[in-house]
């Protein structure tokens, strides 16, 4: 009977309408089941009324607070007043000498039919290049399933190949640190809270930039109550979110200050679109390499491609200011 009362409880609330709840019957693919899920819209009021007028002093730190150097948005999120004290230290990681970015410009857009095969062909040569030892961050378990079996039919007979999904993420942890071949495929779980040191991970490959399904319940309410109040939902929730998911998917390369790695992002809206600059600038001063994809495949071999690759000659390499031969064109500070 009070489990009886609980659900009848549960259901009312529920059912009675919020303007700052939204509410939505999400359908379980693997089990037969339906869920009824309800989440605050904004989170800034709730965290105000139980925690920051609560509590005398509260310390917030993260390495992705700012979206191209600035505390607005996450201030904003959290519904932080002017008074709230904000400060940006440098990281402890020399991403000059550490890790390289590349960004092929030869790529189709994503919505053309052609992007998927290409993207898929060149993730497979970028694996060859680095030996595996390769996380590729989807942004979307379609994606993530159909580039997986992609790369698992051409070299998953050299290459151990995890498909999220397919074991529980911890395992598929584990069994990717076992092997510095092994190559993981992500979903949104694998873009933050992941800490993987060595040679076990010295490639990211990320094949479209992080913005969020806008069909997503939460997402989608608020756009909504964004465009109520007469702002551009993409410019003033979209693109900063995606910006500092992008800032957490280039994350997991540099754990150590051993660290040696490549980031690629195959995504050519980096180059083309207004807000390319905004991620770009966002992101750390990691040697970039711009161009043709047989260039920046070339450099990722040079760079952590085994045996003659930099991540193979250690830190003394690294100190003597080694460059690849390959690169295209350097930018940075």
């Amino acid at each position: 009977m009070r489990r009886l009362g609980d659900l009848s409880d549960q259901l009312k609330l529920f059912l009675e309408h919020d303007e700052a709840r939204c509410r939505w019957v999400e359908r379980s693919e693997r089990r037969l089941e339906v869920r009824l899920r309800q989440a605050p819209i904004e989170v800034g009021e709730l965290l105000q009324a139980i925690l920051f007028s609560v509590v005398e002093g509260v310390g917030l730190t993260s390495a992705t607070l700012t979206v191209a150097g600035r505390f607005e948005h996450t201030k904003a999120r959290l519904g932080l007043n002017e008074d709230t004290v904000v400060v940006s230290f440098p990281s402890p990681f020399d991403y000059r000498e550490q890790a390289i970015l590349g960004l092929p410009r030869d790529l189709p857009h994503p919505d053309a039919p052609e992007w998927f095969d290409r993207v898929a062909e060149v993730t497979v040569d970028l694996l060859r290049a680095s030996g595996g030892g390769a996380f590729v961050l989807c942004t979307s378990y379609a994606l993530l399933t159909a580039l997986g079996d992609h790369v698992e039919g051409e070299i998953g007979d050299a290459h151990p190949v995890l498909i999220q999904g397919r074991r529980d993420r911890w395992q598929l942890l584990r069994r990717f640190q076992e092997s510095e071949a092994s190559i993981l495929f992500g979903a949104d779980s694998f873009w933050e809270g992941v800490s993987v040191r060595g040679r076990a991970l010295r490639l990211v490959i990320i094949p479209r930039l992080p913005f969020r399904v806008p069909t997503e319940p939460i997402a989608q309410a608020r756009y909504e109550l964004i465009a109520a109040r007469g702002q551009d939902p993409f410019r003033a929730y979209a693109l900063p979110e995606a910006i500092l998911k992008l800032r957490q998917g280039f994350g997991r390369l540099v754990r150590s200050k051993s660290d040696v790695g490549a980031v690629v992002i195959l995504d050519r809206r980096v180059h083309e679109m207004w807000y390319g600059r905004l991620f770009l600038s966002s992101l750390p001063d990691a040697r970039r390499i711009v161009g043709p994809t047989r260039a920046v495949v070339a450099a990722v071999a040079e760079r952590v491609g085994g045996e003659g690759g930099l991540a193979e000659r250690g830190a003394e390499a690294q100190s003597e200011g080694h460059r690849s031969p390959d690169d295209v064109r350097k930018r940075g500070s």
